[in-house]
């Protein structure tokens, strides 16, 4: 058995670093606009509420102009990355503002950067029961940024496959090639239906950490509710296998 963690919304509650950062980086791309230089309430809380859509970093913008322009449409987790395609200066500018911006409140205020990455409860107490297991990131957050959050709680990872580097789909074959795994003896773990739906394309088998951001609409399959239950799961899991090959 092989364990494939998500990072953001699965191990580290990252909600409002994303907010300030992504504020921030999408503020600089309208020098022009009357966006206040803080964040307002109201976008705050529409922001805690639609956190889940984004994937890649760059859907911060599509986030950001639903906010600002469009807050009462409502849109499914589809229609959402469907904006995308009348935004792709945007998307691709924003980006680059956005690590840009990560990078340097990072390196300028490593502290304060930490504390609005803390991990979600049970994770820390939870990962020496996981060292049973092969066990590796696959997300879409900036590799600088999991490793710095993991090397603060002293979290070791068999591997880390981060953003740019590939789909958390061939993360996932490559996880399987490397161990020589059948694909249902790989778990994977993440929040967002639409990473599960990708995933199963690839035979491995999901759980959706309930926990997490979402959107949970469409996901029927294996959940746990907090992450001190995994290892439980993750034996459920294996023991299943075992008796599938007898």
């Amino acid at each position: 058995m092989v364990v494939a963690i998500d990072f953001d919304g699965v191990i580290c509650d990252s909600i409002d670093e994303c907010l300030l950062t992504s504020y921030r980086a999408y503020r600089s791309l309208r020098p022009s606009s009357p966006l206040p230089t803080e964040v307002p309430e109201t976008f705050r809380r529409e922001f805690h509420a639609r956190r889940g859509f984004v994937r890649p970093s760059g859907h911060y913008y599509l986030l950001w102009e639903w906010i600002t322009g469009f807050p009462g449409i409502r849109l499914s987790p589809r229609e959402f990355e469907a904006l995308e395609a009348s935004h792709r200066e945007g998307v691709r500018a924003f980006e680059h503002a956005f690590h840009a911006a990560r990078d340097a409140f990072r390196e300028a205020a490593p502290a304060d950067w930490l504390a609005l990455n803390p991990l979600y409860p049970g994770v820390v107490d939870t990962w020496p029961a996981l060292l049973a297991w092969p066990r590796y990131i696959v997300t879409t957050k900036d590799r600088a940024a999991v490793e710095a959050i993991l090397s603060a709680h002293s979290l070791v990872a068999s591997g880390i496959f981060a953003r740019g580097e590939m789909t958390k789909p061939d993360a996932l074959r490559t996880i399987c090639t490397r161990h020589g795994a059948d694909p249902r003896d790989v778990v994977f773990v993440d929040d967002n239906a639409l990473h599960l739906s990708d995933a199963r394309a690839t035979g491995v088998t999901t759980c959706l950490a309930g926990w997490g951001y979402g959107p949970r609409d469409g996901y029927a399959g294996p959940a746990v509710d907090c992450f001190a239950d995994l290892p439980a799961f993750l034996k459920g899991s294996c023991d299943s296998t075992e008796r599938h090959e007898r």
